[in-house]
C-alpha cells in the first residue's frame, strides 16, 4: 500500500497573508501620495520668506506736489478725532470710495514746499502672511497723523531693499503703490491714524531657482506725501 505524504497547508495560508500585507501596504502609500498631492494643489510651495516691518515718514506739503490735482477743501462735517480708516484688498478707501493701488517698484516722493509747522506723518507696516512665490499678499501700513489738523494723503511708496540671503534679489518681489489721481482721496484725521492696504508678492519665476530666499527676510522702507487742505 503506497502512503501519499500529508499536503502542507501552511503555504496557501503564507502567500495569502502576504498578499494582505501587499494590499494594505499598497492602500497606505495611495493615502499618503493623495494626501501629499492635495496639499501640493492646495499649497505648492514651503513658506520662503517675510518682510520686515516696515516704517518710514512722509512730509506734509503746503501745496500738492507738481503735476498732480488741486488740494480738496476738507468737509465741514470732519471730526479732529476720527476714527482710524481701514481700507481692504490691494485698493484704499476713502470718503469717495476706492480704487486700485497695485503698481511695482517705488521711486522716490516727490518734492514740495513742506508746511513749516507740521510733523511728518508716521509710516509702518505689516505683512499678513509670510511669502510664497505666486500668492499675493497684503501688506498693512498704518498712516499715523501726529498734527493737530487733517491732511490728505497724495502718494504712498515701499521700496524693497536687499535681504541678508545671498542670491535672493528685492527685484521678485512685487509691491503695490497708492497715488491719488483725482478720485478716493485718503484724508487722515488729526491725530488720527488710517491703515492703507497694499499688495505685495514673491514673483514665481520657474526658470529660476529661488530656494535662495528660504527663511530670509526682506527690509522695507516706507515714504509718502501728505498735503494740508486747510
Amino acid at each position: 500500500m503506497t502512503v501519499e505524504p500529508a499536503q502542507d497547508d501552511r503555504r496557501p495560508r503564507r502567500r495569502g497573508a502576504l498578499l494582505w500585507f501587499g494590499a494594505a501596504l499598497a492602500f497606505v502609500l495611495v493615502a499618503v501620495t493623495s494626501v501629499a498631492a492635495w496639499n501640493a494643489l492646495k499649497d505648492p510651495s514651503p513658506n520662503l520668506a517675510s518682510a520686515q516691518d516696515g516704517n518710514g515718514r512722509a512730509p506734509v506739503l503746503a501745496a500738492p506736489p507738481p503735476g498732480y490735482p488741486p488740494v480738496v477743501a476738507p468737509s465741514s462735517t470732519a471730526s479732529a478725532t476720527a476714527a482710524p480708516t481701514h481700507t481692504s484688498g490691494s485698493g484704499a478707501t476713502s470718503s469717495g470710495g476706492s480704487r486700485s493701488v497695485v503698481g511695482s517698484r517705488t521711486d522716490q516722493a516727490a518734492g514740495g514746499p513742506v508746511r513749516t509747522h507740521g510733523e511728518y506723518l508716521i509710516l509702518t507696516s505689516m505683512l499678513d502672511q509670510p511669502l510664497r512665490p505666486g500668492f499675493r499678499r497684503t501688506l498693512h501700513v498704518s498712516v499715523r497723523n501726529p498734527n493737530y489738523f487733517p491732511v490728505q494723503l497724495y502718494r504712498l511708496d515701499v521700496r524693497v531693499g536687499v535681504p541678508p540671503a545671498v542670491g535672493c534679489l528685492p527685484k521678485w518681489i512685487r509691491t503695490g503703490r497708492y497715488r491719488y489721481a483725482g478720485t478716493s482721496l485718503i484724508t487722515v484725521g488729526a491725530r488720527a491714524t488710517s491703515i492703507v492696504d497694499l499688495s505685495m508678492e514673491l514673483v514665481d519665476l520657474p526658470t529660476v531657482n529661488q530656494n535662495s530666499c528660504q527663511n530670509t527676510v526682506f527690509p522695507l522702507t516706507l515714504s509718502g506725501v501728505a498735503v494740508d487742505p486747510t
